[in-house]
């Protein structure tokens, strides 16, 4: 005789204890594969030369993810994060003073937007960020790049875009191995760039002294 669960009471069953580990095993798959991703979105993105995305940018910096606050669905899935900025590249605005900025990015929880993850918290990446219509002190993202560190190394990583003006700093040695860690997380990856942290951060600087904003 064994025990169950039915209409939240306890009762008496002939059950085998298996087929009771086995139903709660199938409930809990299930459960998961409800809150996981839904589906992507294929969306038209306006690509910026590195240039323009200086040039566009009201803000360029490194932040760190310090806290999702919020996802909508509609008109496009979207998830807003709270950051912390680690260093400050370019700035228009006079909003920024607690070193924390709030922005938003493509996708969310259930959908993913040209297959590109959303970010995860204590995720750090270098943001081209733009002040959004509609929204008080919230910030989109322009472009950006994805910090990885390999072997004590940061590198700066360019998700399924190619960017050729940048071509002859690529580090090609890196980039198989960080490809290959991002093809385990999301198999629709098609393709990566990756920098040394270092010399994006000098582009960057060497293209904020020669554009007149």
């Amino acid at each position: 005789m064994k025990l169950f669960f039915e209409g939240g009471k306890l009762v008496k069953t002939k059950i085998p204890i298996y087929l009771l580990l086995i139903f709660i095993i199938l409930n809990l798959v299930a459960c998961t594969k409800s809150s996981s991703i839904e589906g992507n979105i294929n969306a038209s993105k306006v690509k910026y030369s590195f240039d323009e995305k200086v040039f566009k940018s009201d803000i360029i910096a490194e932040v760190k993810i310090i806290k999702k606050i919020n996802e909508i669905d509609e008109p496009i899935p979207k998830t807003f994060f709270n950051t912390k900025i680690i260093d400050i590249y370019s700035s228009n605005s006079d909003e920024i003073k607690l070193n924390e900025i709030e922005i938003m990015q493509e996708g969310n929880s259930k959908w993913t937007v040209n297959y590109e993850s959303v970010f995860d918290v204590n995720d750090y990446a270098i943001l081209f960020l733009k002040k959004a219509t509609g929204y008080e002190n919230v910030y989109w993202i322009i472009s950006k790049y994805n910090i990885d560190v390999i072997d004590g190394k940061e590198y700066a990583v360019f998700i399924n875009e190619t960017d050729n003006e940048l071509s002859s700093i690529e580090d090609t040695e890196k980039k198989k191995a960080i490809y290959d860690n991002l093809k385990i997380k999301n198999s629709e990856i098609e393709n990566v760039q990756v920098f040394s942290k270092d010399l994006i951060i000098n582009k960057i600087k060497e293209k904020i002294g020669g554009i007149s904003k």
